[in-house]
């Protein structure tokens, strides 16, 4: 019990020196390497993961006094770069064989969702 109120009285100790820092840092005219290196102890940048068909890198930031803080409601979208190449102009075949690969998605959905439902319903009065 001790080294858990131990542990909570270091974690406030250590917030309260961050908070201290960015009450004294609130007003500046511009954002600077120094301000910057006063609020953040280190950058790790994950390889990029392109299985899902989208590219997506973790990137954590480490702050002084208090480490890693992760944002409330989760990922952080960024916008993607403007690609340099115009897009060509889409075709009725080319609306067509994507309303037909969503079509498959959606029914495959279903067929989880329905499936799950299954799983769950399996060993109660409810199973069908």
């Amino acid at each position: 019990m001790q080294t858990a109120i131990d542990a909570y009285a270091e974690d406030s100790a250590r917030a309260d020196k961050f908070l201290e820092l960015a009450k004294r840092r609130t007003e500046f005219a511009e954002f600077s390497a120094a301000l910057l290196n006063n609020f953040v102890e280190s950058v790790v940048v994950h390889e990029a993961d392109k299985s899902s068909g989208r590219r997506v890198q973790e990137m954590e930031i480490l702050f002084n006094f208090i480490g890693k803080f992760d944002l409330p409601g989760g990922i952080l979208e960024l916008p993607a770069e403007e690609k340099k190449t115009p897009k060509k102009p889409r075709t009725d075949k080319d609306r067509e064989h994507d309303r037909r690969r969503y079509a498959k998605i959606k029914a495959a959905r279903i067929a989880n969702r329905e499936a799950e439902r299954a799983a769950i319903l399996e060993n109660t009065r409810f199973a069908v």
